[in-house]
């Protein structure tokens, strides 16, 4: 039984400076399959006069550029295999084929379509937006499917907090977290009936509505005496999921568990601290706040989510900031500080950004200016820094054109990956 319940949205007022996080980017292909959903639902519209959710409508009458020709008509690179049974090989040697498996039991979770990490063939990552009603997840899946992607990770618990799936989890079911409006079967229904995989991906401790709403799960002053933002109040701060609690670990597990259940693999990010400002080292745990130790309460979490899913837990974080980790891992990598005690059932997925690169690595070792060869460089050393977990590269498309794209996914395949993401 879960260790949480709902709790007090009560805040002490703290003044402090605002901490910083990655944020989230939207690629090209992602903004294609947007607008293409939107488009059917606007023709659903014309004909049956039926009522769009507001996403949609936000979507069509921004101002954004539309969708170049470029953007439309990109697949993967010729030669590209999407059949099941293949096998999917990392650096170390490890072979991961893909199997199918027979549904257990009700109430159990449901088994994956396929082997180690819950899919085959060529992913793309998709916004919470798709989920505002079949109509549009149905356009989405199909485009994605005709665009040569065999499976879809879709996002249903972003880093707002909120749960865009009709949860029935007792203690968010009836809150202002769950903000979805179809159940996880109708979900997977859509998928299913498209013949896309489904993979669930989950933000993990970013997450100031469960912060609010449920107790145990927020930062707390080390006297106990207030809940923890990363900013004042007035400032706009936000209130963190704090791994070391035992509701924290509770829910997120409850998440998985409920998603596997329905028939999802499931892949989380945000495996990270707030960036703590030196008043807040005052007030907090310094359980909390020592870089030295605090992984632990990240493996501890990731160990405890992966047991609740059928195929692996996928962690995903910055390629550059595991290559990056020669005087420690940090940032998003930090749970790699626990690589050797992290169930080896959980994969890294790790994401190659052209932003993120410079012209050198953080220990002064240069790169190539070729991202071909940049890409191939990126992902065996990240290879050699996971140690022996399996490792799922993921490309940003953002950034990259056709062709540059086409080079990283080269070069994955000549590494061996026959599996992979375009985020």
């Amino acid at each position: 039984m879960a260790k949480y319940r709902r709790g007090s949205a009560y805040v002490g007022k703290v003044k402090r400076g605002r901490g910083t996080l990655y944020k989230q980017r939207k690629s090209g292909v992602r903004r294609f399959f947007e607008a293409a959903g939107m488009i059917v639902v606007v023709i659903v519209l014309g004909v049956l006069g039926f009522a769009a959710g507001k996403p949609i409508m936000e979507r069509l009458t921004s101002d954004k550029p539309p969708v170049s020709d470029a953007e439309l008509q990109w697949t993967p690179p010729e030669g590209e295999d999407n059949d099941a049974g293949k096998s999917a090989v990392t650096d170390s040697g490890q072979s991961v084929t893909n199997v199918s498996v027979t549904p257990q039991t009700p109430g159990e979770a449901a088994a994956p379509e396929y082997g180690k990490y819950g899919f085959s063939g060529v992913a793309v990552m998709a916004p919470s937006s798709i989920l505002s009603n079949n109509t549009t997840l149905s356009a989405y899946l199909s485009q994605a499917k005709k665009n040569g992607y065999s499976t879809v990770f879709v996002e249903v618990k972003d880093v707002s907090g909120a749960v865009w799936y009709k949860s029935a989890l007792t203690a968010i079911a009836e809150t202002e977290i769950v903000k979805g409006t179809m159940t996880l079967s109708e979900i997977k229904r859509a998928f299913d009936d498209a013949g896309v995989t489904a993979v669930a991906r989950i933000a993990a401790l970013r997450d100031p509505l469960a912060a609010k709403v449920l107790e145990d799960v927020s930062y707390r002053f080390a006297d106990g005496s207030y809940k923890w933002m990363d900013a004042a109040a007035e400032n706009g701060g936000k209130l963190w999921a704090d791994p070391f609690l035992p509701g924290t670990r509770a829910y997120l597990s409850d998440i998985c568990g409920e998603l596997a259940g329905s028939g999802f693999g499931v892949a989380a990010y945000g495996y990270v601290f707030p960036a703590f400002r030196p008043y807040d080292l005052t007030v907090l745990p310094v359980s909390e706040t020592n870089a030295d130790s605090r992984y632990t309460a990240l493996t501890t979490l990731a160990a405890d989510m992966s047991r609740k899913v059928a195929a692996s837990l996928l962690v995903e974080m910055s390629a550059m900031d595991i290559v990056n980790a020669h005087t420690g891992f940090a940032g998003t990598a930090e749970i790699l500080r626990g690589r050797d005690s992290l169930p080896q059932e959980i994969t890294v997925l790790a994401v190659f950004s052209k932003k993120e690169i410079g012209a050198e690595l953080a220990s002064g070792v240069a790169l190539p200016p070729d991202i071909k060869a940049q890409a191939t460089m990126i992902f065996r050393e990240t290879a050699k820094a996971v140690g022996t977990l399996t490792l799922l590269p993921c490309v940003d498309h953002e950034g990259l054109s056709d062709e540059q794209l086409a080079n990283v996914v080269s070069a994955i395949k000549e590494l061996g990956y026959q599996d992979y993401i375009i985020k």
